[in-house]
């Protein structure tokens, strides 16, 4: 009997090319001291140990350049060549000094990736990428290559009911520009935008449930107010590069909004569009100008999607 031969379910950051896997790595916010300190803090507390990292989904290696000097391995990986190819060149060093060893491989083959051997790992992480999984398949994997007492710790960034610093004309804009990208969404979006309430967990497959302790895992929202969403003044500002006039903010936002998956769908469908007068993009600019403009306010990248909060969820290794 032939094996089954399955979709990928994200084909659309895989087959990114060199320039839109280096834009995305620019555009994303990134994620903060804060989620990662508190990711290890869990990790510590539940007899985690700080040996080796690998970061599954890893993109242009954003997330995995935070977490690399925690331990003395640590891996990236993703099916994107492009991705990888960008993320090896940003590089990232290890606690010991050791770069960052980036390799291509889908999540659900992580068990098969060459030096990763069984029960080697004491921490994997999917940093806004499980939703594009096949979580049953990688639980399994997951399960041969983590310690016992290893975490798993897979979070993303999604948007909860508020306003832009009370500027409910930009809210309104956003949604509208939100609400025209619908066509162009997947159940992985749909995860994502629900903040992984509806992931499956090992302990839902009968094959994986007796792998994982879920007595001692945890699902937390951690918000903006917090300091668990990045402040891109800031970052900017340590860059010496900050500036606050409405076009550097719009140029901000675009790139932003240049890495969302629907609108990289959209405009692969309507490639006549893109640049032009209707261009979806384009419109969403010309409208938050118009805003800005008139308010004479700045507005944070982290208010764009409203008030913004990470669902992060903590698996342990028996």
């Amino acid at each position: 009997m032939a094996s089954e031969v399955l979709e990928p379910r994200d084909v659309t950051f895989r087959n990114y090319t060199t320039d839109q896997a280096s834009d995305y790595a620019a555009g994303r916010l990134g994620y903060t001291d804060a989620l990662i300190d508190f990711i290890l803090n869990y990790h510590r507390s539940t007899n985690g140990e700080t040996g080796c990292v690998v970061d599954v989904g890893c993109g242009p290696g954003t997330a995995t350049q935070k977490l690399a000097p925690h331990f003395d391995l640590a891996y990236g990986v993703d099916p994107g060549e492009s991705m990888i190819t960008t993320a090896t060149t940003l590089g990232g060093k290890t606690g010991t000094g050791a770069p960052i060893l980036y390799k291509l491989s889908t999540a659900e083959d992580i068990d098969k990736v060459n030096d990763i051997t069984h029960s080697s790992i004491d921490m994997i992480t999917a940093a806004t990428a499980a939703h594009w999984f096949d979580m049953p398949r990688f639980w399994a994997a997951a399960a041969k290559v983590l310690k016992p007492g290893g975490t798993v710790a897979i979070w993303t960034v999604f948007r909860q009911s508020g306003s832009f610093n009370n500027n409910t004309e930009l809210q309104s804009i956003f949604n509208d520009f939100l609400d025209a990208l619908t066509p162009y969404s997947t159940a992985g979006t749909h995860l994502t935008q629900s903040g992984y309430v509806a992931l499956p967990m090992p302990w839902d497959d009968p094959d994986t449930s007796k792998f994982y302790d879920q007595r001692a895992s945890a699902r937390h929202v951690l918000t903006a107010e917090d300091g668990f969403i990045p402040n891109a003044g800031r970052k900017e500002s340590s860059q010496g590069s900050s500036d606050k006039s409405v076009d550097k903010q719009v140029q901000r936002i675009e790139r932003l909004v240049g890495t969302f998956g629907s609108v990289s769908r959209r405009q692969k469908e309507n490639p006549e569009l893109v640049g032009t007068e209707q261009d979806h993009v384009r419109i969403l600019m010309s409208k938050v100008r118009k805003v800005l403009e008139e308010s004479g306010e700045p507005i944070e990248l982290t208010a764009l999607a409203a008030k913004m909060a990470v669902a992060l969820i903590l698996v342990k290794r028996r």
